[in-house]
C-alpha cells in the first residue's frame, strides 16, 4: 500500500510542477480602465467595510469568551479579529503595492 501511495504522491507532485512551470504570458489590451475603476471605486470600500465588521465581531466574541473563560470561543474570536483586520488593512496595502 505504501508503494502505491508514493507513486500517487509523486504523480500529483509532478503534475503540479508541470502546471506551475507551463505558464503562458498574457498581455492586456487597452480598455481595462473600467475594470480598474470597479476594483478601486466599488470593491475596495466594500471589502474594507466587511473586514471592519468581521474585526468588530471578532473583538466582541473575544471579549465575551475571555469573560466566560471559553478557550474554543477565544480561538474563534482571534481568528475573526485577525481575518477582519487583514481584510480591512491588508487589502488597501496590497492594492497600492500592485499599483491600483
Amino acid at each position: 500500500m505504501k508503494k502505491y501511495a508514493r507513486k500517487i504522491l509523486w504523480s500529483v507532485a509532478l503534475i503540479g510542477m508541470l502546471c506551475l512551470l507551463s505558464t503562458q504570458p498574457v498581455f492586456a489590451t487597452n480598455g481595462t480602465d473600467k475594470l480598474d475603476s470597479i476594483a478601486t471605486d466599488f470593491l475596495q470600500p466594500w471589502l474594507i467595510r466587511i473586514g471592519m465588521l468581521l474585526a468588530v465581531f471578532g473583538a466582541g466574541s473575544l471579549i465575551l469568551s475571555i469573560i466566560q473563560d471559553n478557550p474554543q470561543s477565544k480561538s474563534m474570536g482571534v481568528k475573526f479579529l485577525s481575518g477582519g483586520l487583514m481584510l480591512a488593512f491588508g487589502l488597501p496595502f496590497f492594492m497600492t503595492l500592485i499599483g491600483f
